[in-house]
């Protein structure tokens, strides 16, 4: 069987990728994907004796890969995803814990998987996913499009979209997290009636036996159980998935090069004119950020406790240009120039009437510039500039250098 434009689809969870049920008001569809790559690997390792015996094993946690491109449109996509969209904080400010389960959708060759509203799909789940990358490019004569990738755990294949297990594992056993077909339970309650051994407010912890059985599935701590579940501090979820079908009731949109401003202070660049009569005319660029993780993984743990952003979180941009007038200047003058600029990415589609979606850069700085000519050719230069953020917050990101206004 292989796969064509009309039968894929990708989804994604909502924030809580183990404990929040999965169904049709929060699996949201990632509209305008052009491309994906799935890897996933099984690392083992070889412990060896000086009498030549040795043994292989299986590292413990399965590691997974997911990266995907998608036309930018609205800005839905990014943050259906956990990104930050209030044109106010940090774009990357939730991502610090978020895991998010993902999903491709696909139907056989012959079926068109848009305005199918059956469930008998095939479903790839990647399970508690935290992104690693996002960035955007652009050119003269493309549209818009965006690429992210991921970091997950588990991968399961089923041949259900409506009613299969969540592609989740337990941290600390390295298990297969499988619906008992009970009721599972989410307690929310004080801790302190039914929970023997432990009190406090406003702990959430996982039970997924019938409601009055040991059974507790907790990443930090082991508790017994010991009342009868039938109180109103437990509330029921369901711990497999429904996926919502393919949204065809709004055309697939993108943003091409009449719709895309691209703000750039003159003082910000070195030796090129980049507004005004005769400036360089912008061809192309590319926008990336990397979320660097750090592996939290407690002695026992099968797997990663957590994933937290290892700092610096750099952003950086690169603008290919045609150069038509030069300035005056000296690069080594920018040795004790710490100035740094904001730039502005204004998406407005033609005849909108106004801006869809808008990207912030602060703290951008100069890293470098190359300068071309050719017999034949126009004279092209590249800019690179690039904004770090050192300053570290626990609870999201203190003086972003990246914000998205939809």
């Amino acid at each position: 069987m292989f796969a064509q434009f009309n039968n894929l689809a990708l989804f994604v969870g909502p924030a809580d990728a183990t404990t929040t049920t999965h169904d049709q008001s929060n699996v949201r569809q990632i509209r305008g994907v052009q491309s994906s790559n799935l890897s996933f690997e099984f690392p083992e390792s070889q412990v060896e004796g000086v009498d030549g015996t040795f043994e292989t094993f299986k590292n413990l946690g399965v590691k997974s890969n997911l990266s995907f491109e998608y036309n930018v449109y609205s800005g839905d996509s990014e943050g259906n995803m956990g990104l930050v969209v209030d044109g106010t904080s940090g774009a990357f400010a939730n991502c610090l814990r978020d895991e998010r389960n993902y999903f491709i959708v696909r139907r056989n060759a012959t079926t068109d998987l848009n305005g199918y509203s059956g469930f008998d799909n095939t479903v790839i789940g990647i399970g508690q996913c935290a992104i690693t990358s996002y960035g955007i490019r652009g050119a003269v004569g493309e549209v818009l499009v965006a690429n992210v990738s991921l970091e997950g755990f588990n991968v399961c294949v089923n041949d259900t979209s409506s009613g299969a297990n969540l592609p989740i594992v337990n941290k600390q056993t390295g298990e297969t997290i499988i619906s008992s077909g009970q009721d599972n339970y989410l307690y929310t309650g004080d801790g302190a009636t039914d929970l023997a051994g432990y009190s406090g407010d406003n702990y959430s912890h996982l039970f997924t036996g019938s409601g009055n059985e040991s059974d507790w599935v907790n990443s930090l701590i082991s508790f017994e159980f010991t009342g009868d579940g039938s109180t109103s501090d437990w509330n029921a979820y369901d711990r497999n998935y429904v996926i919502p079908f393919t949204d065809v009731s709004a055309p697939a949109r993108a943003l091409a090069q009449g719709d895309i401003n691209l703000s750039i202070d003159e003082s910000a660049t070195f030796g090129i004119k980049i507004s005004g009569n005769n400036s360089a005319c912008i061809q192309s660029f590319e926008l990336n950020a990397a979320l660097v993780r750090v592996e939290n993984r407690p002695m026992g743990y099968a797997y990663p406790l957590e994933r937290r952003i290892d700092p610096p979180i750099e952003v950086t941009l690169s603008i290919s240009m045609m150069v038509n007038d030069m300035k005056t200047g000296y690069f080594n003058d920018l040795r004790c120039d710490n100035t740094s600029y904001n730039m502005t990415l204004n998406l407005a589609p033609r005849c909108a009437g106004n801006n869809i979606l808008t990207y912030r850069l602060s703290g951008m700085k100069l890293i470098s510039t190359s300068i071309s000519d050719s017999i034949g050719g126009l004279e092209s230069a590249t800019m690179n500039f690039s904004s770090k953020i050192y300053d570290y917050q626990y609870t999201g990101l203190d003086k972003p250098n990246l914000i998205i206004d939809n």
